[in-house]
This record gives C-alpha cells, structure tokens and sequence, in this order.
C-alpha cells in the first residue's frame, strides 16, 4: 500500500525531545502539557522562531529523540514516502535518523517551509496519508488522510466542523487497523475506499 508519512510527532516524538532540550538549557519543568504554540513559547516565552529552527537542527535532538516504536512495524511491508518539512540541514540529519531506524526501502520527500505546512505539491493520490497537522493534510490528494493527534489536543490538530473525510487516531496501533482493514477488503483503487470509509465512519 501506498502511504505518505510525516515524522516530527508522527514517528519521532519531537515535541518531547524539544521540550526536554528547553528544561536542559532554561531550567526548566515543562512536558507537552504546557505546549500550546508550535513556537514553543508557550513553554519559554523568550524563544525566536530562530532558536526553534536551530533545536531542530542539533545533534543532540536527533541523538534522544523517541520514536513511536509501533510506527515500524506498521509501516513495515508498505510503499513508504516519508515527507516532512524542515530547514536544509534538519532534512538531512532527519533522513539519516529515519536511515537508522527503519531497515526498509523507503523515498525521503524534504521540503521546505514556503508553503507553511501545506503539502498539497506532493502527488498522493491513491494513497495513505498520515500526519500530526490537519493543515498538512487539508489540502492534498491523498485518498484516505489520518490526523495521527498521540492524545494531545493541539491548536494546529483541530479539525473544523462539517470535515468528514479525515481519520481522527491516537495510537500506531488504530493507524494499523485502518490499514489493516483496507488491505484485508478492498482490491479497487483508494478512492473507493474513501467512499466506504466516508458512510462507514464509526466501523
């Protein structure tokens, strides 16, 4: 199966590490209870969107960063496209992580932040798309779109009223059913799949 894949607090748990990364530096005790801007200055209001961009470009980000171990075996046996967004050097250091990780074939799709988080240029039609970002997913082609939320209720995870064709998850393990449901009854192309799914919602 085809799936587009985000990574920032999709695979990697990346808001965790940033958070851990500000208490190191600040003294800080902040977790992700306390995050509710994408700039983090939620958790330490002296923070320029420049500082932001370097903590994603350290070494010791990409050193702790978690990953949601379920992500692996899920995504295991699939045409993976993982697509992010990123500075120049985050991308690469954020391939080589993904490189570590996952021992399977996979295509790396960097881009950059011209667009805010749109990721409408990317063709994913008759695919999976997973992503922590309604706003990453808003726009695109992908047949079935999962807001992968990890139990956080972010200002950027709202999905507005009268949207009916996203999948709303919270664990790797809801994305395989998902996935694993497709697979197991549908031989048609996605967009079929998009109207089964779109009456048959709360299966």
């Amino acid at each position: 199966m085809k799936i587009f894949c985000d990574i920032d607090d999709t695979v990697l748990k990346s808001s965790k590490r940033i958070i851990e990364m500000l208490n190191e530096k600040y003294g800080l005790n902040k977790s992700e209870k306390d995050l509710k801007d994408w700039n983090y200055t939620s958790v330490y209001n002296q923070l320029t969107d420049g500082d932001v961009l370097s903590l994603f470009e350290d070494d010791t980000f990409f050193d702790k960063v978690q990953i949601f171990e379920e992500s692996v075996f899920v995504l295991k046996g699939h045409d993976v496209y993982f697509c992010t967004k990123g500075t120049d050097e985050n991308l690469r250091k954020k391939e080589k992580k993904i490189k570590e990780i996952f021992k399977i074939k996979y295509s790396f799709i960097g881009l950059g932040f011209d667009d805010g988080f749109d990721k409408s240029k990317v063709d994913m039609f008759n695919a999976i798309q997973i992503d922590d970002r309604y706003d990453s997913l808003e726009k695109t082609n992908a047949s079935i779109k999962i807001l992968f939320k990890n139990y956080n209720n972010f200002e950027w995870q709202k999905v507005p009223d009268g949207i009916n064709n996203i999948y709303v998850v919270n664990t790797w393990k809801e994305i395989l059913q998902i996935i694993d449901f497709i697979g197991r009854n549908f031989n048609e192309p996605c967009f079929y799949w998009e109207e089964w799914f779109g009456e048959n919602r709360n299966m």
